[in-house]
């Protein structure tokens, strides 16, 4: 009798600290969303982690009569297993993925390449984010080192945005000491496809049909950023800038997401 009660107890307790660190875990995932939303734009990366995270914070919170019913039959056994699944499978896509584009965006090109890429990102009013600072500043260390090399800055501009992408990138960088002559301007773009189509003519016209080419943008991006560069009728290489660092979990579960779509429509 007193064995059976003790493991009782053993039960009790083990339920009890499931049902703590599903809502530490719900919890965290939900006030990472909340936290960004209320600093940066509210993209993919941004809403990921409260959606995964509010069926965890309510199964805990609710983990008395969840727990009821997933043993109260095989259909909540059944839709017990399934959710373990997703979520250990979801787990898995994100971990081996992050892996996979954090080796890709610390491969770098080499020094002398005949043009440099630098891909848009979003201004507020006229000033680069912390993200295109990053780019333009790993840009900055490439040209430095390739006297030769011609920078082709790339971008658009937004609703929110008081000026192109792409100017406001070549201001940042004559700024800084590079002479204008050795910067090209594409401000049309509105997505990295067009960043790359729009500039492939200026290439050509400004360093030669063969010229070789390098591109900076940040690591999480730079693996999907080169497959869309092949799909403009460019080849070129990565020069990756480091991300920011409190948001990069972020960057990578919205870019494994796109990398997802892009797979599945064919787009890579």
């Amino acid at each position: 009798m007193a064995y059976e009660n003790d493991i009782a107890v053993k039960v009790r307790k083990m339920k009890m600290l499931w049902k703590y660190i599903l809502i530490v875990i719900g919890g965290l995932l939900c006030a990472d969303t909340a936290f960004f939303l209320t600093r940066t734009s509210g993209h993919l990366g941004i809403w990921l982690p409260g959606l995964l995270g509010l069926p965890l914070l309510l199964a805990g919170v609710f983990y008395a009569p969840l727990g009821a019913f997933f043993a109260s039959g095989r259909m909540g056994h059944t839709l017990k297993l399934m959710l373990i699944f997703l979520y250990i499978a979801l787990i898995l896509f994100f971990a081996f993925t992050s892996l996979f584009l954090y080796k890709k965006g610390n491969e770098r090109a080499p020094y002398s390449a005949d043009a440099l890429v630098v891909l848009g990102c979003h201004l507020y009013g006229a000033r680069p984010s912390l993200t295109l600072t990053k780019r333009l500043d790993t840009a900055l260390e490439y040209l430095e080192h390739s006297p030769r090399t011609i920078c082709f800055v790339t971008g658009g501009q937004s609703g929110d945005e008081t000026t192109s992408e792409g100017a406001a990138m070549r201001d940042y960088l004559i700024a800084r000491g590079i002479d204008a002559s050795r910067i090209v301007v594409e401000d049309k773009s509105t997505s990295t496809y067009e960043n790359f189509r729009f500039t492939a003519p200026l290439i050509r016209e400004r360093c030669g049909e063969n010229a070789s080419i390098v591109f900076t943008t940040t690591k999480f991006h730079t693996y999907r950023a080169a497959r869309t560069a092949l799909r403009a009728g460019l080849r070129v290489e990565g020069y990756s800038a480091p991300g920011v660092w409190y948001i990069t979990p972020n960057d990578y579960l919205r870019e494994c997401v796109a990398l997802a779509g892009y797979a599945a429509m064919g787009r890579l």
